[in-house]
């Protein structure tokens, strides 16, 4: 791994740039999470950005709910569509550690979802739908061929990642 001993290294503002990018592009993240019995499951959802944190909205009913309920710390990824990648070998994404918080559904985050996500937003939050605001841990982007970048709980690069 490289660590960056300057900022002349890498375009440090146009890998932010493209994480920004990708984050603006993108609705939906994928879920990796860990059932009970320790198998892995994938899942989407929906999310929001707003002021630095990440939220997401969640069924009491699905199954990543219960995932993420028992193990605390589960991976988000934030991926390139398939139409917008140059080549879909290396097609841009964003993972993400992440833990919870599940919170109330504060007016100004449902209003954030529903300007991303709908009217329907509204409906879900008076079913068995939660809003839960996620911490992030550590991150990685990978934004093409030998472009990957570890992040801090910041969202800032922290090394470029050269080899395991």
């Amino acid at each position: 791994m490289k660590h960056f001993s300057n900022p002349t290294e890498v375009n440090m503002e146009k890998i932010k740039e493209q994480i920004e990018s990708l984050k603006s592009e993108n609705k939906t993240m994928v879920l990796a999470t860990k059932t009970s019995n320790n198998q892995a499951e994938a899942s989407y959802v929906p999310y929001v950005y707003l002021n630095n944190t990440y939220y997401i909205l969640l069924s009491q009913i699905a199954s990543h709910y219960d995932n993420i309920s028992e193990m605390k710390e589960f991976q988000g990824m934030i991926l390139e569509s398939e139409q917008s990648a140059i080549n879909t070998f290396f097609r841009r994404r964003a993972i993400f550690n992440f833990m919870y918080e599940k919170i109330n559904n504060a007016d100004e985050i449902v209003e954030h979802f529903v300007s991303q996500h709908g009217e329907l937003v509204k409906k879900l939050l008076t079913m068995d739908f939660n809003i839960f605001e996620l911490k992030l841990i550590n991150g990685r982007a990978v934004l093409g061929a030998g472009q990957a970048f570890r992040l801090d709980e910041n969202e800032n690069l922290i090394e470029q990642i050269t080899s395991k």
